[in-house]
C-alpha cells in the first residue's frame, strides 16, 4: 500500500513552501507555512467576516429564555448554583449533576446566577454565544496550523459556525458543557500542534542553536495542554477522546511511532480513564429499558448504525430537526429498510476511508476524527431516550468538514482545473452555505421557550413518544393553558403510563380542587417509581389540605429524604409543624428552605409575629 505523506498533499495548496529532502528521500525540515504580512491580512480578515456572520445569524438567540427541558434541574431550579460559599462549591466538585459529572459547567452557572439571577436568560445565552465564537476561531486555528492553508481552515470555521445542527449546543442553556468543555478541548488540540512544532514534529528540535528555546516551548505547551485537557474534562465527560485525536494527529503528520510519543501521552490517558469511570458512576442509572425489544443486542446493533447514518446524512442534508429524536417505528416488529441497509452503507463508507490511505490521509484523518468523537454518543448503550441528539455533532463535524474543504479549496487553486468547474465548486458551496445559514437562524427561534420547543417536536413526531407530550403538557400548564395541558398530559399516559406525567395532572386537578382525582394520580405516580420526591410533597399538599396532618408530616419528610435541598418540602413541613405549634421546628425547616434561596419561606420567617400561615404547594 502507498501512503503518501499529508505534508505532499498539503503543499499542492497555496502559500507553502516545499519541505527539503536529502538524497535517501528523508526529511531535513518539516513543512513551514510562508507567512506573508499580506497572508496574515486575509487570514484576519477571513475569520473576521466569519465571525461577524456567526453573531449576526446568533443574536436572536439572546432573546430566547429557558426552556423546561434540562433548564431546572441545571439552572432555575438548582439549589447548588444559588451561593458561591465554601459548602455550595464543595457540593457541585464532589456530587452528580442530573446524571452527569460536569463541575465546571456547574460552577459557570453559579457564577452567572450570581450575577444577573435566574429571572432572565440573557446572561447564559451572552455566554455560550461567546464560548461558540470563540469555539470559531479555535477551530479555524487548529486547521489552518494542521493543513497549512487558511483558506480550508476559513471553511471549516464557517461550516461549524453556522451549521444547523450546532443550534442545539449554542441556544440551549443548559448545554452550556459542549461549547464550553469543546473551547478547552480546541485549546488543548491546538498547544498539542505548537508542541509538536517546537518538537520538531520528529520529536527533534528544528535547529541545534533554538535547541534550548524549542525545549522550553514545548515543555510549556505540554502543560498547557494537559491543563486545558482536565478543564475540558471537567466540563464534559466526552473529553476523554482527545488523547485518542492526538495519536490520529500524529498519524496524520506521520509522526514516527516512539517510546517517547507514547509516553507522554500516559497522563492524557491517566485522566480520560478517571473521568470515563466518573461518567460511568453518574450515568448508571440513566440506562432506559423503556423501549423493551427495541435494545435486545441485534436490534441494537442495527440502531447504533442507523444513529451513525443519521448523523452523516444529516450533515449534509440538515432536515427534519428537532429537540428530541424518537428511535425508527418498529412496524410489526421490523423497523424501516434503511435500518437494515445501514450497516451495510457504512461499511461501504469506511472501506473508502481506509482505501484512501493508498493516495492521501486526509480522508482517514477526518472519518475517524468524526468516529473517535462521535462513538460514546451512538446509542451503544441506550443512555437516555433519544437514538440520536443534534448537539451530539458539535465537536465530531469539524472531522467531516475537513475533508469537504479540503477537497473543495484544492479543486479550486488546482492549476490547470476549468474555470467553469471553479465556478461550479463555489457556487455549490455558497449555496449550501446560504441554505445553512437561513436554516439555523429560522431554528433559533423554536428555542425561545418551551412552549414553543416542543410544539415544534411533536409536529416533528406527531403521536411518537410519551416524554414529548409530557413535556408540551408542563409548558402549557406554565403558559396558563391548563385544558391544553390536561389534553397533553391525558395523550401522553396513553402512550405509555409515567409517574412524572401522573404527577403533573395531579397538579392540575389540585389546582381545579378535584383533591380525589388528584391524590389518584400522586399514587399512581409513586406506584410507578417510589423514588419521585415531587409526588410525596404533592400527596403531602392533599393530606394537609384534609387536615390529616400526620400523614402530611411524613411525606413531606419522605420528600426531603430523597432530596435534602427540597425547599418546597421543607417549606411545607414547616407550615404543618407550625399548626403543631412546634415553633422551633417550623423555624428550622424554614430557615433551610430560606437558606437554598426558597423566597417564601424567608417571608414565613419574617412574618412568625403573625399567626396561622400560607397552605402547603404542590410541585
Amino acid at each position: 500500500m502507498k501512503n503518501v505523506s499529508p505534508a505532499k498533499d498539503i503543499r499542492k495548496l497555496k502559500g507553502l513552501k516545499p519541505t527539503t529532502t536529502s538524497r535517501e528521500g528523508k526529511k531535513k525540515t518539516p513543512v513551514e507555512l510562508t507567512v506573508s504580512s499580506q497572508e496574515k491580512k486575509v487570514g484576519f480578515l477571513l475569520i473576521f467576516v466569519i465571525l461577524m456572520i456567526t453573531l449576526v445569524i446568533y443574536l436572536p438567540s439572546l432573546k430566547n429564555g429557558f426552556v423546561n427541558l434540562d433548564d431546572p434541574d441545571y439552572v432555575t431550579e438548582n439549589t447548588r448554583i444559588r451561593k458561591l460559599d465554601q459548602q455550595h462549591l464543595k457540593t457541585i466538585f464532589t456530587t452528580f449533576q442530573n446524571a452527569n459529572y460536569h463541575p465546571l459547567t456547574t460552577l459557570t452557572n453559579a457564577v452567572e446566577f450570581s450575577i444577573g439571577g435566574d429571572q432572565s436568560a440573557k446572561l447564559f445565552h451572552v455566554n455560550n454565544l461567546l464560548l461558540h465564537l470563540m469555539n470559531v476561531l479555535l477551530v479555524f486555528w487548529f486547521t489552518r496550523t494542521l493543513l497549512r492553508n487558511q483558506y480550508v481552515a476559513a471553511v471549516v470555521a464557517l461550516l461549524f459556525a453556522i451549521h444547523p445542527m450546532h443550534v442545539e449546543s449554542v441556544v440551549w442553556v443548559s448545554e452550556r458543557k459542549d461549547v464550553l468543555y469543546t473551547f478547552f478541548f480546541f485549546l488543548s488540540l491546538n498547544c498539542y500542534l505548537s508542541y509538536l512544532q517546537a518538537k520538531g514534529i520528529q520529536g527533534k528540535p528544528r535547529l541545534d542553536s533554538a535547541k534550548n528555546q524549542d525545549r522550553k516551548q514545548a515543555a510549556g505547551m505540554y502543560v498547557l495542554m494537559l491543563l486545558f485537557f482536565l478543564l475540558s474534562l471537567l466540563s464534559k465527560s466526552a473529553a476523554v477522546v482527545l488523547p485518542l485525536v492526538m495519536l490520529l494527529t500524529d498519524f496524520l503528520l506521520k509522526r514516527k511511532f516512539t517510546i517517547h510519543a507514547v509516553a507522554e501521552k500516559i497522563p492524557f490517558f491517566a485522566l480520560s480513564l478517571l473521568f470515563g469511570i466518573l461518567a460511568m458512576q453518574s450515568q448508571k442509572n440513566a440506562i432506559q429499558v423503556d423501549y423493551g425489544t427495541l435494545v435486545t443486542p441485534v436490534r441494537r446493533f442495527f440502531l447504533v448504525n442507523w444513529g451513525f447514518l443519521r448523523y452523516v446524512d444529516m450533515m449534509i442534508f440538515p432536515r427534519g430537526l428537532a429537540a428530541f429524536h424518537t428511535y425508527p417505528d418498529l412496524t410489526g416488529g421490523k423497523f424501516p429498510a434503511m435500518v437494515y441497509i445501514s450497516p451495510l452503507i457504512n461499511l461501504i463508507f469506511l472501506s473508502l476511508a481506509i482505501y484512501s490511505l493508498r493516495y492521501t490521509r486526509i480522508i482517514f484523518f477526518g472519518v475517524v476524527f468524526f468516529i473517535i468523537t462521535i462513538l460514546l454518543v451512538l446509542q451503544i448503550l441506550p443512555v437516555g431516550g433519544a437514538l440520536i441528539a443534534e448537539r451530539y455533532t458539535y465537536v465530531p463535524y469539524v472531522g467531516l468538514f475537513l475533508i469537504l474543504a479540503y477537497y473543495s479549496v484544492s479543486l479550486v487553486e488546482k492549476k490547470g482545473t476549468p474555470a467553469i468547474r471553479k465556478i461550479i465548486i463555489v457556487l455549490l458551496f455558497a449555496s449550501f452555505t446560504v441554505g445553512f445559514m437561513i436554516s439555523t437562524y429560522n431554528r433559533i427561534p423554536v428555542w425561545k421557550n418551551a412552549l414553543t420547543l416542543w410544539q415544534d417536536v411533536v409536529e416533528k413526531y406527531p403521536g411518537q413518544n410519551y416524554n414529548s407530550y409530557y413535556q408540551l403538557g408542563t409548558a402549557l400548564k406554565k403558559n396558563n393553558q391548563p385544558e391544553e395541558a390536561l389534553e397533553a398530559f391525558n395523550f401522553s399516559l396513553k402512550l405509555k403510563p409515567s409517574a412524572l406525567t401522573y404527577n403533573n395532572r395531579g397538579n392540575i386537578f389540585n389546582s381545579r380542587k378535584q383533591y380525589d382525582l388528584a391524590l389518584s394520580d400522586y399514587e399512581a405516580a409513586l406506584k410507578l417509581d417510589s423514588t419521585l420526591h415531587t409526588a410525596y410533597n404533592n400527596r403531602g399538599v392533599i393530606e394537609a389540605t384534609a387536615g390529616d396532618y400526620e400523614k402530611a408530616l411524613r411525606d413531606f419528610s419522605k420528600a426531603i429524604s430523597l432530596k435534602p435541598d427540597y425547599t418546597d418540602a421543607f417549606r411545607n413541613r414547616g407550615q404543618v409543624k407550625q399548626i403543631f405549634n412546634d415553633v422551633p421546628g417550623a423555624v428550622a425547616d424554614w430557615k433551610i428552605a430560606a437558606d437554598f434561596g426558597d423566597e417564601q419561606a424567608a417571608s414565613l420567617l419574617k412574618g412568625m409575629d403573625k399567626s396561622g400561615g400560607s397552605n402547603p404547594g404542590a410541585r
